[in-house]
């Protein structure tokens, strides 16, 4: 027996406890531009032969039971062009020969595919032609990856195959997309930028677009974003992405594009250093001439929460006192105890101290708040011991005073 299926949907058959849930072939068949969809069987809920099979630039989706929910083929096979995408068990078996296996997308990798992966399949319906089709939806795999030596001229539908031509049923037409929100904006690196960065996603021929994918890739090494590359689902006809600034300080481009669609849409973005503030705090104020005086300083994030590193250098006015490193809470200290003290019956002499973050590890740099530190005159005491106590007139004494 021959059979040849050509340009046809074949929907919703089930052969329940027995094989081939729209086609049961033992002698020899041929598929081609053909869809099939939701039919059922417990092996081969689609197609199941024993015989010579040929299928070309067709669709197998949505189907199941157990067994092969697409294809069960014991027998010999041509497959060229076709996707199966059942989403219910195994997508492809082969118990027999396949002749032919050229630019096939099989969901599950099953069958030695060329191809697995999503195909991103809109659901079936009116898109043009005589029958329903099940579209081929922005970013599938599927776009521009048949084999141009073995696609049929035509589509399901009777489109034209242009160019690189789809795998399965359906070819698609393509896709524009344009710039929406996020472009020329700019966050600290390690921060989500304020704006998220949305391509807009149409089609001129009525085609769906929402459940498609759009990728955006940033730059491999330097400042780019965190991860590098992503993908977002389109709705509502936009595809929306909230990128995050990597650990590096620079300017660099953002590319969104998607399989079948055009152009591919730039958005300059630019990663910026961290702002930091600096906090400074005596251990005594006032001290007095000769206390030992410790300053700490205290360097923080001031968008997140990363512990900056780095040198603290402390001043008294315009002279540098020493240096300190900050540890691992992003403190630095330093001790002192020659700060000097006013004239004799003069207030405490006030020093100016501060410190300053001279930035490292993506951390702009910051100088504290002036800390006025007073340092008074120590207090005195004076003792005096005689010699000789009591003593008479013209004994000889001495007088010892210590301060």
């Amino acid at each position: 027996a021959v059979l040849t299926i050509r340009g046809s949907t074949v929907t919703s058959n089930t052969a329940v406890a027995s094989s081939g849930g729209s086609v049961y072939n033992w002698g020899t068949a041929t598929v081609e531009n053909s869809t099939f969809v939701a039919n059922r069987a417990n092996s081969g809920s689609a197609i199941y032969s024993g015989g010579a099979l040929t299928v070309t630039n067709s669709t197998i989706a949505n189907s199941g039971m157990t067994g092969g929910n697409g294809i069960y083929n014991s027998g010999t096979v041509y497959l060229r062009n076709s996707l199966i995408a059942t989403g219910n068990g195994v997508e492809c078996i082969n118990a027999g020969t396949f002749a032919a296996n050229i630019n096939n997308l099989v969901a599950d990798g099953t069958c030695s595919a060329a191809l697995s992966g999503n195909p991103l399949l809109g659901p079936l319906g009116d898109y043009g032609g005589d029958t329903q089709t099940m579209p081929l939806l922005p970013g599938s795999p599927a776009i521009d990856a048949g084999d141009g030596a073995t696609c049929l001229t035509t589509d399901q539908r009777g489109i034209g195959r242009v160019g690189t031509c789809d795998i399965g049923a359906f070819e698609s037409q393509g896709f524009s997309l344009s710039k929406g929100t996020g472009d020329g904006q700019s966050a600290a690196w390690g921060m989500a930028f304020a704006a998220p960065i949305t391509v807009a996603v149409s089609s001129a021929y009525t085609e769906p677009v929402n459940g498609g994918r759009v990728t955006y890739a940033g730059p491999l090494s330097g400042a780019s974003t965190a991860p590098v590359t992503g993908t977002a689902t389109i709705a509502g006809g936009a595809a929306i992405f909230t990128p995050t600034a990597n650990s590096a300080a620079g300017s660099y481009n953002v590319t969104a594009s998607a399989a079948g669609a055009s152009p591919a849409i730039t958005f300059a973005l630019t990663n910026t250093m961290r702002a930091s503030a600096t906090t400074l705090a005596s251990s005594a104020n006032p001290s007095v001439f000769g206390q030992s005086v410790t300053f700490t300083a205290t360097v923080t994030d001031s968008v997140g929460s990363v512990v900056p590193m780095g040198v603290i250098t402390f001043t008294d006015g315009t002279t540098e006192l020493g240096t300190g490193t900050l540890n691992a809470s992003g403190v630095a200290t330093y001790t002192t105890s020659s700060l000097i003290s006013g004239p004799p019956g003069t207030p405490g002499q006030p020093h100016p101290i501060t410190a300053e973050y001279g930035g490292e590890g993506g951390f702009v740099g910051s100088t504290s708040q002036t800390v006025n530190q007073v340092v008074n005159q120590a207090t005195t005491t004076v003792t005096l011991v005689s010699s000789l106590n009591p003593s008479t007139y013209g004994d000889s004494l001495v007088i010892t005073a210590t301060v």
